[in-house]
């Protein structure tokens, strides 16, 4: 399989070569969700740092996927705090990936499953679209939780991704919080009605 030659620093993760983000993430924020957004200026700042929208390869290194985010923001919400448009464009991943043909198999089944289910297979999920997401659910009572992800690049688009995914398998009055870093990983609390 080939993959996009990664950015000028992206040694400063020893592990970028084995953490890849598969195309159909790409598909959903780029192809379906970001369809007719993506000027001339951000194609080309994508091909920059190896993304290249119109010849999609099958996977990323997380490195370039994150600075691919990061260029998105910039073109996309230029007046807008990064953590506000990493959110945005978490929540925009999942209405595009919803189109994917994956998308269209699990998001069907979320609704089913509920918010409690879906936190359970959360790490299942997310392996739909990297090779890398482990998590952990701790139940602190019928509607609340605290999420731990192995590895979260920016919390705040993950912090999209959960809004948008948790309000599609029914939570309602849902609230996410930004906790705790650890390493690599990080911890949300949330809760819901």
């Amino acid at each position: 399989m080939s993959v996009a030659p990664s950015p000028p620093n992206a040694d400063r993760n020893p592990h970028a070569g084995d953490e890849f983000v598969f195309a159909s993430a790409v598909e959903g924020l780029y192809l379906r969700a970001l369809k007719g957004r993506i000027t001339p200026a951000l194609a080309d700042a994508l091909r920059g740092v190896g993304l290249d929208v119109d010849h999609v390869l099958p996977a990323y290194t997380l490195d370039t996927w994150e600075h691919s985010l990061r260029v998105t923001c910039a073109n996309l919400f230029p007046d807008q705090p990064l953590d506000d448009s990493m959110a945005e464009l978490g929540r925009l991943l999942i209405a595009g990936y919803q189109q994917t043909a994956i998308g269209k198999a699990i998001f069907p089944l979320m609704r089913i499953l509920g918010p409690t289910r879906v936190l359970a297979r959360m790490g299942r999920n997310f392996q739909s679209g990297n090779n890398y997401t482990d998590t952990s659910v701790t139940q602190l009572g019928p509607t609340e939780a605290r999420l731990w992800f192995n590895r979260v690049i920016q919390p705040a688009f993950y912090r999209g991704i959960l809004e948008a995914g948790l309000l599609s398998a029914g939570a309602k009055d849902l609230v996410v919080e930004l906790g705790d870093r650890d390493g690599a990983g990080f911890t949300f609390h949330l809760r819901w009605s």
